[in-house]
């Protein structure tokens, strides 16, 4: 790669990015009241939608691919 390919670079980015959503994260826990009533939903660790709600047998995030860790800690 020369000193400054940018292509090179943009390349190694998306690599990098796509490396990163194969190391598995934990979904993020949504909590929220309506009407009295409470509700809770998880949410994909990436926050790549306005409305990305993943249950708990997704191993995958369906709108950025990210993989899903599921397990207690």
């Amino acid at each position: 790669m020369k000193p400054y390919d940018s292509k090179g670079f943009i390349k190694l980015v998306a690599t990098y990015r796509a490396m990163e959503k194969q190391k598995p994260k934990k979904p993020i826990l949504h909590h929220f009241y309506e009407n009295g009533e409470d509700y809770s939903y998880y949410r994909c660790p990436n926050n790549c939608s306005t409305y990305c709600q993943v249950e708990p047998s997704q191993k995958y995030c369906p709108h950025c691919g990210q993989k899903l860790s599921w397990e207690e800690e």
